[in-house]
């Protein structure tokens, strides 16, 4: 059987999108990640999304990361979604989004989509052990997604590679572990920062979620509050909008670019097609 589909990037974190208004897909979801989020053998991307219209203005979006495992939100995939459903004319400038943490506001505009986000958990630093070594403070919170954000004076002071997940799965930070942020300010004073994702069990070139969590870390740590203005690893710029103080923060919103990068159609492997498509 043969897919429409549409490839997606937010800062360089790469989506494949399918538009499933019949709902068709859900239940191959998972394994229809696996297939074509690969990078050598399928279309390749961190994850799988699809999205359906529900009503006018509002969207329903279903994400799998690229090993198939749910996640509740992709904050950069949602973004993607919302400025697909405009370009297919199923929104405007103004779309729901509703997600597996819940329905969230989108505006879409020429340049970029900003995102009202889930409220965040209260932030908390906390002192991780990494096999033998001595313990490291990490800013947790849950921003739709668990993060573990480190901020350091120098990212050269890390092996991030083999630091990260160490931490993605350290049993004190739950069962399902949690994604991984180091965060420093360059020589300019900008912040910048690296992730690595859960499901994807990689670095990835940018994290929605993951920026979120970085500016409410730098917000908790120096008492800070507004906007933020937080550098990808794959150079392009968040903003990030926080309301109240820490630990609790009231809202928080993310803007950044997200673009088409092309449209194709894919080959799914018998056995994960539907019954209702055979």
């Amino acid at each position: 059987m043969r897919l429409d589909f549409t490839k997606m990037s937010a800062h360089g974190n790469d989506f494949v999108l399918i538009e499933d208004e019949g709902d068709v897909w859900g239940a191959s979801a998972s394994a229809l990640a696996r297939a074509l989020c690969v990078r050598r053998t399928g279309i390749g991307a961190d994850g799988l999304l699809l999205i359906r219209r529900v009503a006018v203005g509002r969207v329903s979006i279903r994400y799998h990361n690229a090993d198939g495992s749910w996640a509740g939100l992709c904050a950069n995939g949602a973004r993607c979604a919302a400025l697909r459903a405009s370009q297919l004319g199923w929104s405007g400038e103004e779309v729901t989004l509703e997600t597996g943490v819940g329905p969230l506001e989108a505006s879409v505009t020429a340049s970029s989509v900003r995102l009202s986000m889930p409220r965040p958990s209260p932030i908390l630093e906390r002192n991780i052990a990494i096999s033998s070594e001595a313990g490291h403070p990490f800013w947790c919170v849950n921003t739709g997604v668990p993060h573990a954000v480190r901020i350091v004076e120098s990212p050269e002071d890390v092996d991030f590679a083999s630091v990260a997940p160490r931490v993605r799965a350290h049993p004190d930070l739950g069962p399902g572990g949690a994604n991984v942020d180091l965060a420093w300010r360059d020589c300019e004073g900008s912040i910048r920062m690296r992730s690595w994702e859960r499901g994807v069990e990689g670095e990835t070139s940018a994290c929605g979620t993951g920026a979120v969590a970085v500016a409410l870390a730098f917000a908790a740590r120096d008492g800070g509050t507004g906007e933020f203005c937080v550098r990808t690893s794959f150079g392009e710029d968040y903003r990030v909008r926080c309301e109240g103080r820490a630990p609790h923060f009231r809202a928080v919103s993310l803007e950044g670019t997200v673009a088409e990068v092309f449209r194709g159609r894919v080959v799914v492997p018998s056995p994960i097609i539907p019954d209702t498509q055979i």
